[in-house]
């Protein structure tokens, strides 16, 4: 309307005035504004292509649960059970299994399950009191562990359907941070009772029920918190040393194997601990959930405070990839690209151009992927003692059909 009163108002001066003996002379524009026309166009041309390629998806509400905050839930990876810290949460020496930790009596694990489409959810288990639940699981069951009164930590798998307990590593050491892989491989770090460094073991499953162990002596340093490539049997770990915290990545496929293609990369110097699971915490480590397009390993960066990819058997392995300044958790899309939380809500950014950011939902969820093709995102929001589950089902279109696609908006 304000666009055809000015073309109407234009005409009618137009026809009433004479043409003019010679036109005003034009002003010409400066280097800087020419450089800021330019940047607008730039940023408008890089907003399309994003509208064209970015992610979109129908959600709908599951619920919410009780939970503890400092812990994040685990869930299974067909999406329909997820297990729950409870009770009271342990202390940040007793997560980190330091020696004189406190024992977590306190804490408790619930398994519930995620009925199918709007159906909600359903308690299912609680598990004895003081267990640790952990960020590591597969398609029969997720890992917890258990500090034991002598000072012993041990290490449990339990079964998503049934709570039941096998206990995979049960002896008079501290077994920390364990890490499932495929075939049954496992990792996790451990020390003598009266020690305060770690070793990594590597248990690689043979003919029958034997176990291979491998250790990898901490030399000056601390191994802590393994993780599975879900593509390969490649291991990745921190090390912790006085000098700075790195990770490792490493072949492990057999003992002898171990010993070849060590990389590492630098991640933060000077830090401690608390950095090291400051730098897992962000991670995905479920198998069970489809292959990632590439040999890679996402970690938080405290000194840069955002989430890194790197890609150990890449040609650039030296040199990881940042994404977005803010992200504190980051898994993959239905096509490659980046979900990312962030304290303002969840984004998604592009893969191939980190400059395509764009927020999809006001609500900072913690996005994990699902092998059920009806919602293969549930997306977790973790705060006040409470854990809300919403699903999600990715709709890529195009820009000339964006009126059609549903767009999560925030709560």
């Amino acid at each position: 309307m304000i666009r055809c009163s000015l073309l109407l108002v234009a005409g009618v001066l137009l026809s009433g005035c004479s043409k003019p003996d010679k036109w005003p002379e034009r002003s010409t524009l400066s280097q800087a504004q020419w450089d800021r026309l330019s940047e607008i166009a730039e940023h408008q041309y890089r907003s399309q292509q994003a509208s064209d390629s970015a992610f979109s998806g129908a959600t709908w509400h599951l619920g919410d649960l009780p939970g503890v905050n400092a812990v994040l839930p685990m869930l299974s990876p067909d999406g329909t059970r997820i297990a729950i810290a409870t009770g009271v949460a342990p202390s940040m020496t007793t997560r980190l299994a330091l020696p004189d930790a406190p024992m977590p009596d306190g804490a408790g694990v619930t398994i519930w399950e995620i009925l199918p489409g709007r159906g909600g959810l359903r308690e299912q288990i609680s598990l004895p009191a003081g267990l640790l639940l952990t960020d590591s699981g597969d398609e029969s069951g997720f890992l917890v562990e258990r500090p034991n009164t002598d000072g012993s930590r041990w290490i449990g798998k339990v079964d998503w359907y049934t709570g039941d307990i096998e206990w995979l590593v049960a002896g008079d050491t501290v077994a920390a941070f364990p890490a499932l892989g495929r075939d049954g491989r496992l990792a996790w770090c451990e020390r003598a009772v009266d020690d305060t460094m770690f070793n990594l073991v590597v248990r690689l499953t043979t003919d029958g029920d034997a176990h291979r162990e491998t250790v990898i002596p901490h030399g000056d340093g601390d191994w802590l918190f393994p993780t599975w490539s879900n593509r390969s049997n490649r291991l990745s770990a921190f090390m912790l040393t006085p000098a700075q915290l790195s990770l490792f990545s490493m072949d492990a496929s057999t003992p002898a194997a171990l010993q070849d293609s060590v990389r590492s990369i630098p991640v933060m110097a000077g830090a401690r601990r608390a950095d090291a699971m400051l730098a897992a915490m962000g991670r995905h480590h479920v198998m069970g959930t489809g292959h990632s397009p590439l040999e890679e390993v996402f970690f938080y960066d405290p000194r840069q405070q955002r989430m890194m990819l790197w890609l150990p058997t890449g040609l650039n392995w030296d040199q990881p990839m940042q994404l977005a300044d803010q992200s504190v958790a980051a898994v993959h899309d239905d096509r490659g690209g980046f979900l990312l939380t962030m304290p303002d809500g969840l984004y998604w950014q592009d893969r191939n151009d980190k400059r395509k950011l764009l927020r999809i939902d006001l609500t900072p969820w913690i996005a994990r992927p699902t092998s059920d093709p009806m919602r293969p995102f549930i997306l977790m929001d973790v705060g006040n003692e409470r854990v809300t589950l919403q699903a999600m089902r990715p709709d890529r279109q195009r820009a000339s059909q964006a009126g059609t696609a549903s767009v999560p908006s925030g709560r």
